[in-house]
């Protein structure tokens, strides 16, 4: 308008400057939260550095009974949160922690351990979904998918620290297990919930969660990662330096490659392809080791891309139900192939 002030014409329909979205806003945990989920994450994290740490000597020593033993403990982590609705959470991981050291230091002294006896200690305290549970009571909804990362971070790196052990010195996997199982269990006192009744999720909602369209593929690749790395993994006389730094060297590719995946789903995809490479090369029987190494770097890197795939791919409150799934199918493949490999 010709004449008008400019502080008094009438403004323009289109902006000066264009108009941005603000950075989207990661949750943070508050200080103490943040220590609560700390103390978890290290409570499962030992669990599962025990248990894998048993896998390990497993594919050396390749005991039919004790695969099955271990994959079906590991399976029962949903049972143990269910239990730690009836009873307090933290009585259910002490008898759990208890019953492992208890048969795991009874190996420590024995020449000859039952190997079935001692796969199925180490998979006993199969604690993540019960540490979920406790964690999805304490912290808030819109801090709560902060509180996962902590427990999911911790478990893919007690599952890459126990194979690095286990597949290093497999003798000293139950010291290795023991204690990790008495460096966690000073969590054991944080599992205690407010007054009231306690919750976990319902079978419906996990079915709902398995049959989803990423929970049903980013179980298959786990399962089909873990089977194959298990498969080049068996009975592969890996040195012993190279078998403790492949696991962890696979977490840290993994973590670098994963931000830059269009996807949830490729990085896992490229492992599992890797997987069956590995088992391949071990059926081929020519170069043993190689394919030993290569199954620890598959097992390292989906201990860091599968908990970045399900916080990339599934919803906030489904988020941790996906997480179990995706654990438990690793477990699953792992035992699987180690039962049924033909070498």
């Amino acid at each position: 308008m010709p004449g008008v002030p400019e502080e008094f014409a009438p403004p323009s329909r289109k902006p000066r400057f264009a108009t941005l979205p603000d950075a989207p806003v990661r949750p943070r945990l508050l200080a103490d939260e943040s220590r609560f989920a700390m103390r978890l994450s290290l409570l499962a994290g030992a669990a599962e550095l025990c248990a894998f740490a048993a896998f390990a000597r497993l594919c050396t020593h390749h005991a039919f009974t004790g695969a099955v033993l271990w994959a079906a403990l590991r399976l029962a982590r949903p049972l143990w949160a269910l239990l730690g609705t009836v009873v307090p959470r933290g009585a259910v991981a002490f008898v759990l922690v208890a019953a492992s050291l208890a048969v795991q230091g009874a190996a420590l002294l024995s020449l000859r351990p039952d190997e079935r006896l001692l796969a199925a200690a180490a998979a006993l305290p199969a604690l993540g979904d019960l540490c979920a549970t406790c964690l999805g009571e304490a912290i808030p909804l819109d801090r709560r998918a902060a509180a996962f990362s902590y427990l999911d971070i911790g478990q893919g790196m007690g599952v890459a620290l126990g194979l690095a052990a286990g597949a290093a010195e497999p003798r000293l996997s139950p010291v290795i297990a023991v204690v990790a199982l008495l460096v966690g269990s000073i969590a054991i006192p944080d599992l205690r919930g407010r007054p009231g009744a306690r919750a976990t999720w319902s079978l419906d909602l996990r079915i709902a969660a398995a049959k989803s369209p990423f929970g049903a593929r980013i179980q298959l690749l786990a399962c089909t990662i873990a089977a194959f790395a298990a498969a080049g993994l068996a009975r592969s006389e890996v040195p012993r330096w190279p078998a403790a730094a492949a696991p962890i060297l696979g977490m840290w590719i993994a973590a670098r490659i994963d931000p830059r995946t269009r996807n949830a789903i490729v990085l896992p995809t490229a492992l599992a392809a890797c997987s069956v490479v590995c088992a391949a090369v071990r059926w081929d029987g020519r170069w043993v080791s190689m394919a030993g190494i290569g199954a620890l770097l598959s097992f390292g890197a989906a201990a860091s891309a599968l908990p970045a795939s399900v916080a990339k791919g599934s919803g906030e409150l489904e988020r941790p139900v996906i997480s179990s799934l995706t654990w438990s199918a690793l477990s699953f493949g792992a035992a699987f192939a180690l039962t049924f490999v033909p070498w």
